[in-house]
C-alpha cells in the first residue's frame, strides 16, 4: 500500500489537489476583488476533479469506484462553463453573463449529469471495464455519442474564454499582457492533456492524465496572482472605469462604426439627441438627427447642434477609432455644451467694444476740457484741472491696453520678425517720447513667431521701466520732463539679449525703485482680490502674452528692475508644458 501511495500518479495528483486549493483559498481573500469569486469556484473545482481522481486510483470496490468516475467527469464537465465565467468576469464583460445566459450555457452540462447518474446505457459510456495496474485502479472505458458531443461543446467553451481573454490582452496593450500569458498556459495545458487522454495516449491504458496537468495550470495561476497581481490588478477595473468615465461625462459621446450605425451611446447624448441610449445602438446617425446637421451622411467636424428643445447649443468634436492594424473602424463624437460660453463671450465682446468706444470717446473730451480750464484758470484750480487731464490721460491709456490684451488672447497667427528690428522700432517710438531716457541695447538678429505678441510684450516692459523705473516721466499734456537725474546723473534702460538654444533670452532693466509687491502678489496667485491688486494691464498683458507665447518670465527687483524674458526663436518646437510655471525666482524674483 505504501509503494501505491508512494507512485508518482497519486503523489501528481495530491500535489495538484493542495496546489489548487491553496489558490482557491487566496482567491477567497480577494473575494471582493472582480473576477475573485469565479476563480476562487474554478480552483475548488479543480481541486475536487484531481482529489476525486486521485481517490479513485486507490479504490477497489467497483461500485464505489464507478461513483468515483461519475464524479470525476462532473467535474470535468463543470470546470470549462466556469472557466468562461472567470473570463468574462476578468475582463470586465460580467455584466453580459446573465443568469439566463448562464442558465443556457450550464444547460448542457446538466442534461449530461443527469443522464449520467440515471441508467446511461451507451449514451455515455459505449463500454467499460475495471482494470487494476501496478495496485492503481483504472476505469477504461469508450465514449458514447452524448459524452462525445459534450466534449465537443466544452472544448467550444474553453477555447471561448480564451478568446475573451485573448482579446482583452491584444487591446489591453502591455498592461496585463504577462497575466494574460500566464493564464493563457494555465487553461492551455489541461486542453492539451485531455486530447491524448481521449485517444488514449496514455502511460496507463484507461487512466485520464487530465487531472495532472493542473498542477501546470495552479503553477500558471499561481505565478498570475502572486508575481503579476492579476486579482489586485484585474483587466475588469479598468473597463468598468471606462464604463464610469463615457457614462459620468458631462459632454455627450456618441461611437459609431464604419457604417455610421451607432455602438455607443452615453446618457448625455442621449438627452443632446432626445432619444434612449439603448435605443439608439445599431441606429443610423441620419435616423437619429435633422439631415441638415449632417455632412455626407455624419456631423461636419465643426459643426454645432441645437438639442431637441432648441435651449442649448453644442459644439462637435470627432476623432477616429482605428483597429491595431490602424485601419479606422468607426469615429468618436463628443458633443460639448457651448451654450453659456458663447453667451458669455458674446456678452463680454459687448462690453468690451462699448466700454472701449466710449471711454475712449468721452475721456477725450474730458481732457480737452479740463485742459481747457486749465488754460483759463490759475492757482488751485488749474492744478485741478490738469490733474482731471491727467487722470482722463490715463484712463485713454488704460483703453488701449485693453485693446491690447483683446489682440494677445485673440492672435494665432504665426508671423515672425527679427527680434533685433522690433526692439529698435520700439526703442525709436519710446526715446521720442521720453527723450531724457538713455536705451543701451544689444539684442541679436534672430527671428521671433508671433511678433506682434512679442512686440506686446516687451513694449509694456519697457514701458513700465521708463515710466515707473527711471525718473523720467511725461506730462499730462503729453510732454516729456526730465526729473532729477539718477546718482549718474542720467536716465537709462538697458535692453540685452542672447541666444540660448531654442530661445532668446532677452532682458529689460532699469535702476528705479522696483515694481510694487502688491503687483507682484497679483501676479504670483493669478488672480486680483480687492485687498491685492495692480495698478494697471501692463503686468498682465506681459503674463498673458508670455503664456500664449509658450516662454517664461523673470522678475528680480534688486536696486531696480530686471525682466528677463526666454521667448521660442521661429521654426523650433518647444513643450508648451516644459515651463508650465511661466514666473520664476526666489529670494526677491518672481
Amino acid at each position: 500500500m505504501l509503494a501505491v501511495l508512494a507512485s508518482p500518479y497519486v503523489i501528481g495528483l495530491v500535489l495538484a489537489t493542495v496546489a489548487t486549493l491553496a489558490l482557491g483559498a487566496a482567491a477567497y481573500r480577494h473575494r471582493n476583488r472582480p473576477a475573485s469569486r469565479p476563480f476562487g469556484a474554478l480552483c475548488v473545482l479543480l481541486a475536487a476533479w484531481a482529489a476525486t481522481t486521485c481517490v479513485g486510483l486507490l479504490v477497489e470496490t467497483q461500485g464505489t469506484r464507478l461513483f468515483l468516475e461519475r464524479m470525476h467527469w462532473v467535474y470535468a464537465a463543470m470546470v470549462p462553463v466556469f472557466w468562461l465565467w472567470f473570463a468574462f468576469e476578468y475582463s470586465g464583460y460580467g455584466p453580459e453573463l446573465t443568469p439566463r445566459r448562464f442558465a443556457l450555457l450550464v444547460a448542457p452540462t446538466a442534461v449530461f449529469v443527469a443522464v449520467l447518474f440515471a441508467d446511461p446505457g451507451t449514451l455515455v459510456w459505449s463500454s467499460y471495464e475495471f482494470r487494476e495496474v501496478g495496485g492503481l485502479y483504472v476505469v477504461d472505458h469508450n465514449l458514447g455519442p452524448l459524452t462525445l458531443a459534450l466534449s465537443l461543446y466544452l472544448f467550444v467553451v474553453t477555447f471561448a474564454g480564451a478568446a475573451v481573454i485573448v482579446r482583452f490582452g491584444l487591446t489591453a496593450g502591455h498592461l496585463y499582457r504577462d497575466q494574460t500569458v500566464a493564464l493563457l498556459v494555465g487553461v492551455a495545458t489541461p486542453i492539451v492533456v485531455s486530447l491524448f487522454s481521449m485517444v488514449d495516449l496514455t502511460p496507463i491504458h484507461g487512466l485520464n492524465v487530465t487531472p495532472y496537468a493542473l498542477a501546470v495550470s495552479a503553477i500558471a495561476f499561481g505565478n498570475a496572482m502572486f508575481r503579476y497581481e492579476f486579482l489586485e490588478n484585474a483587466p475588469a477595473t479598468r473597463r468598468f472605469g471606462q464604463h464610469v468615465v463615457t457614462k459620468s461625462l458631462r459632454d455627450g459621446v456618441l461611437v459609431v462604426d464604419d457604417r455610421n450605425r451607432v455602438v455607443e451611446c452615453n446618457p448625455v447624448a442621449g438627452r443632446i439627441l432626445d432619444v434612449d441610449p439603448d435605443d439608439a445602438l445599431g441606429a443610423e446617425i441620419d435616423d437619429l438627427v435633422d439631415e441638415d446637421t449632417l455632412v455626407d451622411g455624419t456631423f461636419d467636424q465643426n459643426a454645432h447642434l441645437w438639442n431637441a428643445n432648441g435651449t442649448r447649443r453644442y459644439a462637435i468634436e470627432q476623432s477616429p477609432v482605428v483597429d491595431q492594424h490602424d485601419h479606422e473602424v468607426g469615429r468618436v463624437f463628443v458633443f460639448r455644451d457651448v451654450t453659456e460660453t458663447e453667451r458669455r463671450e458674446e456678452r463680454l465682446a459687448v462690453l468690451n467694444r462699448v466700454l472701449r468706444h466710449n471711454l475712449r470717446n468721452d475721456m477725450n473730451v474730458v481732457t480737452g476740457r479740463a485742459r481747457e480750464l486749465g488754460a483759463r484758470l490759475g492757482g488751485e484750480d488749474a492744478a485741478t484741472a490738469r490733474e482731471i487731464a491727467a487722470v482722463a490721460d490715463e484712463l485713454v491709456e488704460l483703453s488701449h491696453k485693453a485693446r491690447t490684451v483683446e489682440t494677445i488672447m485673440a492672435n494665432d497667427a504665426a508671423e515672425t520678425r527679427s527680434l533685433a528690428a522690433l526692439v529698435g522700432d520700439l526703442v525709436d517710438s519710446t526715446a521720442h517720447a521720453y527723450p531724457a531716457v538713455t536705451f543701451d541695447v544689444d539684442v541679436p538678429d534672430v527671428a521671433v513667431a508671433r511678433s506682434t505678441v512679442v512686440y506686446a510684450v516687451v513694449s509694456n516692459i519697457v514701458e513700465n521701466a521708463v515710466e515707473h523705473g527711471s525718473p523720467c516721466s511725461r506730462r499730462p499734456d503729453g510732454n516729456a520732463v526730465e526729473h532729477a537725474p539718477d546718482r549718474d546723473g542720467t536716465c537709462s534702460v538697458r535692453i540685452d539679449g542672447r541666444v540660448d538654444g531654442k530661445v532668446v533670452e532677452l532682458t529689460v532693466a532699469d535702476d528705479g525703485p522696483g515694481i510694487p509687491d502688491v503687483e507682484l502678489a497679483a501676479l504670483r496667485s493669478g488672480e486680483e482680490s480687492a485687498l491685492e491688486h495692480g495698478s494697471g494691464l501692463g503686468l498682465w498683458i506681459v503674463a498673458w502674452g508670455i503664456e500664449r507665447l509658450h516662454g517664461t518670465v523673470s522678475i528680480t527687483v534688486d536696486d531696480g528692475t530686471s525682466v528677463t524674458l526666454e521667448l521660442p526663436i521661429a521654426g523650433t518646437s518647444r513643450d508648451p508644458e516644459a515651463d508650465d510655471d511661466r514666473w520664476r525666482g526666489d529670494d526677491g524674483t518672481l
